[in-house]
């Protein structure tokens, strides 16, 4: 067998030595943070909707049961402290977002 296949023409390849390109320098592209905003904003934007706040503190809410936010997770494996700052994050981001009802149940929720 090993006769039959040295009979007959043997191609070998060659392997093919590619020429090394200069590397190009990568471009170090940091998302833009975020603009701090500053304390005095911060109490104009809270004047804002303080009396919106108020409103929604003192009128009874009626929250669907799907719609209430719950403020910890007992099966979580998150200690209870990291829950209270995902906590407090969420209800920023509701004031935020003017979502003075779910902000509101949470505060209450988390008491």
């Amino acid at each position: 067998m090993m006769e039959k296949f040295c009979k007959d023409t043997v191609f070998l390849q060659e392997k093919k030595r590619s020429k090394k390109h200069g590397r190009k320098p990568k471009a170090n592209k940091k998302p833009e943070p975020k603009p701090q905003i500053t304390e005095e904003e911060l109490s104009n934007k809270w004047a804002e909707i303080a009396g919106e706040v108020s409103v929604v503190l003192t009128s009874e809410l009626q929250l669907p049961e799907e719609d209430q936010p719950l403020p910890f997770d007992a099966t979580a494996e998150k200690s209870i402290d990291d829950q209270k700052e995902d906590c407090m994050t969420r209800l920023h981001r509701f004031l935020r977002d003017q979502q003075f009802e779910k902000a509101i149940t949470l505060l209450r929720a988390a008491r």
